[in-house]
């Protein structure tokens, strides 16, 4: 079992579900936006993971290939999101100037090979 980036007691923010991909947005408590991209998702388990502290996230590997990510609450409680998928890509998309700023840095377009039309 591994850590797949330093959580720092930072929370999500936004949690999008594509066609067998997961777009996390996170920020941490002393500013950095990430967005954490799953690829290869085959199951997904959330339970209230929008907002609270983080204390701890984990990346375990499967014998079938996969990895199982897990993170867990600052406060207690266990995990509050479980996504088994194939892989985890981690960017950092600069400082949490305002809500939900990782989260359209990327785009929508990331997930699922589907591209939106905002006009």
């Amino acid at each position: 079992m591994k850590k797949p980036f330093p959580v720092e007691d930072g929370h999500i923010e936004s949690l999008i579900i594509g066609v067998s991909q997961v777009k996390v947005s996170f920020h941490t408590w002393h500013g950095r936006a990430l967005v954490l991209l799953y690829e290869n998702v085959k199951e997904i388990q959330a339970r209230q993971c929008v907002g609270p502290d983080m204390g701890r996230c984990t990346e375990m590997s499967l014998p079938d290939g996969l990895r199982l990510y897990r993170f867990e609450s600052a406060w207690g409680g266990g995990a509050f999101l479980d996504i088994l998928a194939g892989s985890c890509i981690v960017y950092e998309t600069g400082s949490a100037g305002d809500f939900n700023n990782a989260l359209y840095k990327i785009g929508f377009d990331y997930l699922g090979g589907q591209s939106q039309n905002f006009d």
